[in-house]
């Protein structure tokens, strides 16, 4: 997954929040152990080796997602494909060295491209391939699932309210902090530009949002080089998150970064902790506000593609990281897509799936599931005047 995780975590006992916190960042490392196909070793990978010579028997729990991502993909008409490996590495995205293919090379790649390719077979609990260079990638999926068994964690060890986000583009927001409907969490603006200097250990002072009239820096988590984190608002002229009652001393709140050992707690002032958290991207300078809205969570998911965040030029023409697997080209007339469901997974499989269906297409499939929500941005929008379209079922 190649991504950072992190969780906060309310409490009354802070070494059974560590303890549960550690446990469930070691389930997320189990899980890139397993799903990454960047490790020759995962059971990813050998899927990937062997599944078009045998059938494949699979741990019954990636099984299940499996299933769950070949539905995803029916449901999407293909939007989803957990299949689309072989254009990533034809556009240069699985090294991180954009190139644009010819037509030929994206036809030829097509060709090994779709759910049609795989076969499942339940009763076996196997995984086989139609046909040589087809190829699992549970990336648009991954981080999500690792997110939502990461809660299981702590739900089966009894912690009473937790926040964990995977790479900041996917978050499950379990129970309540004390004295709060929910956990208020703050949409990207896709434009938004916030400044970071190479080898600093403080994050400098973030662009404010309209209104407030400072914003403190946030400091790095134990051995990160760059800031990491999410941006909680509560609708006040500061950016807060996890309110406490005033005078509250028993309740402890703990943040977690995955490989690191120990937790930290977060600061307290007038009986509230503060945080202020949104990526900051290295090299990046003051611009837009930090994000488009704002959102209770409680019990619920929220994931967000975007096109800012990978991408390379040639000739002055973007090209997205996000590629239609149905076309073999970067989707294109989205600047982000955010989905909130109930399910970590699926929130992180259908906010790639609506960035590439666009609105008509994200609204249609809402209306057939009326418990998934989305926030869209096109790429219509300019500048800070960003359009921005609520899709709920009606």
């Amino acid at each position: 997954m190649a991504t950072t995780f992190e969780i906060v975590l309310i409490g009354e006992d802070r070494d059974f929040l560590a303890a549960a916190g550690q446990e469930a960042l070691d389930e997320v490392e189990r899980l890139e152990e397993q799903l990454s196909v960047y490790i020759p070793t995962s059971e990813v990978s050998w899927i990937n080796a062997r599944a078009a010579l045998e059938p494949v028997r699979v741990e019954p729990r990636l099984f299940d997602l499996l299933q769950l991502a070949a539905r995803l993909c029916a449901e999407t008409q293909g939007a989803f494909d957990i299949t689309a490996g072989p254009l990533v590495k034809a556009w240069g995205f699985y090294r991180q060295q954009g190139v644009v293919p010819s037509a030929e090379t994206i036809a030829q790649t097509l060709e090994q491209v779709g759910m049609r390719h795989i076969i499942l077979d339940a009763e076996e609990c196997t995984v086989r391939f139609d046909r040589a260079g087809v190829e699992i990638n549970l990336g648009s999926i991954g981080k999500g699932y690792a997110v939502d068994r990461a809660v299981a964690v702590l739900k089966n060890l009894g912690v009473e309210a937790a926040l964990i986000h995977g790479g900041h583009s996917t978050i499950y927001a379990y129970g309540a902090p004390p004295a709060a409907e929910g956990w208020v969490i703050g949409i990207r603006h896709p434009l938004s530009i916030l400044p970071l200097v190479k080898g600093e250990k403080e994050a400098k002072t973030l662009p404010l949002v309209k209104g407030e009239k400072e914003a403190e820096a946030l400091p790095l988590a134990k051995g990160k080089k760059e800031a990491e984190a999410l941006l909680f608002a509560n609708g006040e002229k500061e950016a807060e998150a996890l309110p406490f009652a005033k005078g509250e001393k028993k309740a402890e709140a703990l943040l977690f970064a995955k490989g690191e050992k120990e937790a930290e707690a977060l600061p307290f002032s007038n009986g509230e902790m503060r945080t202020e958290t949104l990526p900051l991207n290295k090299g990046e300078s003051e611009g837009v506000k930090h994000y488009i809205a704002t959102i209770t969570l409680r019990d619920q998911a929220l994931s967000t593609s975007g096109s800012y965040e990978q991408f390379f030029e040639i000739d002055g023409k973007r090209y997205s990281h996000i590629l239609d697997p149905r076309t073999g080209y970067p989707a294109q007339g989205m600047w982000s897509a955010t989905v909130i469901t109930s399910s970590a997974t699926e929130s992180d499989a259908l906010s790639t799936a609506f960035f590439v269906l666009g609105e008509e297409g994200a609204r249609a499939y809402c209306a057939k599931r009326p418990e998934v929500s989305a926030v869209l941005v096109p790429e219509t929008s300019v500048g800070e005047d960003v359009e921005v379209v609520w899709v709920r079922a009606t």
